[in-house]
């Protein structure tokens, strides 16, 4: 079995380990050679704090998940987040066009989600995400030609913490069982907490300056925004029939 890599989270340097056993009763936290700090002290703490810690954008919070976790549940988590970003979309479309039932944000949700054209903008919101991606990563491919930093190698890395990212969109969650009316609100807190989830989470994985982060992230957007152009297209085609 390959050994897994793990990094420092202080100061982004590789390390040979988090822990050092020295029998069965005496397991020690390891030190950093290069900082002589912690590799990782988020190996002791409760997940409640590494996650506080997350919504702090600690960069050691994030070098300690995406480096040092072993996650298993990015897709699930995507799939799930992919239909709270739905409902969003959905709910920010039909906002432009009328006001707000009496019924609030939970009528509507619990009303239009037995029709077609939620899962079309699921559909749609799915394709958003591909395109996103593709294009950080598409940036990311040509980045690593005028660096030589391990781009390449951490692009798997990079690619768990943007689908993580879409986690944010679970924050529509309360919004449906409370009967949150502010769907701009929620919409662009959403987006605003997705945005900067991914910039750190750039600027741990690739050790980049916030210049070459912004045009990543510039690339990832207008990818998204021209499919998007497109795949609005295939929305108004299907929903008319």
């Amino acid at each position: 079995m390959e050994k897994r890599k793990v990094v420092c989270i202080e100061c982004g340097e590789a390390a040979p380990r988090l822990l050092k056993i020295y029998n069965s009763d005496i397991i020690k936290l390891s030190y950093c050679d290069h900082c002589n700090k912690l590799v990782d002290k988020y190996v002791e703490f409760d997940p409640v704090i590494i996650l506080l810690d997350v919504l702090l954008f600690k960069p050691q919070a994030y070098r300690h998940i995406l480096f040092n976790m072993q996650i298993q549940f990015q897709w699930k988590l995507c799939v799930i987040s992919l239909l709270c970003g739905a409902y969003l979309k959905w709910a920010f479309n039909h906002h432009k066009s009328s006001e707000n039932t009496k019924d609030g944000f939970a009528g509507s949700f619990l009303h239009y989600a037995l029709q077609i054209e939620f899962y079309i903008v699921f559909l749609l919101a799915a394709i958003d995400l591909a395109a996103y991606l593709g294009g950080i990563h598409l940036g990311c491919k040509i980045y690593a030609r005028t660096t030589e930093k391990p781009v390449n190698e951490r692009l798997p890395i990079l690619h768990n913490a943007i689908v993580l990212s879409q986690a944010g969109k679970l924050l529509v969650i309360p919004a449906v069982i409370w009967g949150q009316s502010h769907i701009l609100t929620s919409f662009w807190l959403t987006e605003l907490f997705v945005f900067t989830f991914v910039s750190q989470s750039l600027r741990v994985t690739l050790n980049c300056s916030r210049s070459t982060v912004a045009l990543l992230l510039l690339a990832g957007y207008l990818t998204e925004i021209s499919v998007s152009q497109s795949a609005q297209i295939l929305q108004e085609f299907l929903t008319d029939r």
